[in-house]
């Protein structure tokens, strides 16, 4: 929620008879790190964390997360899809990047053919295999390993 403090040589013990005002630090609605100070009182300090964290609690987010539900929750999900997909992309579309994007990266072929819902590794092979850096030069490689040995 946030913290009070003085910035003064005495110690906390002693702070409600000392002269010196209050600080505040605490993060507002926004979620950036705010420090107010001139406050006369331990509970001026205290009920102005409490305004912020009121603040924070009905901030938008909860409306339009509300907003969102009532805009988007009765449409049917191909409605959903015509209005946020880009030009031309598909499901299918997103997929094919999501598959080729992991292989270019290295992640091994047996873990994008599970994620993909392949039955084999072959299904996947044929499909990627012109993604994966350097397979044809590996393959070769092996290839002539094994015959030269």
């Amino acid at each position: 929620m946030g913290a009070f403090f003085k910035e003064c040589e005495h110690p906390a013990s002693r702070w409600s008879k000392c002269p010196h005002t209050y600080k505040i630090r605490c993060r507002d609605a926004s979620g950036k790190q705010v420090e107010e100070s001139g406050f006369t009182s331990q509970d001026a300090a205290i009920e102005r964390l409490t305004d912020i964290f009121r603040a924070k609690k009905s901030q938008t987010h909860n409306r339009s997360k509300a907003e969102r539900i009532r805009k988007y929750g009765p449409l049917q999900f191909a409605d959903f899809a015509a209005e946020w997909l880009p030009d031309g992309m598909t499901l299918y579309g997103f997929r094919r990047f999501f598959a080729s994007n992991c292989l270019s990266h290295g992640i091994p072929t047996a873990d994008v053919a599970e994620w993909m819902g392949h039955r084999s590794l072959d299904i996947t092979f044929r499909i990627y295999r012109r993604l994966m850096p350097g397979s044809i030069n590996k393959t070769a490689k092996i290839l002539d390993l094994g015959l030269a040995a």
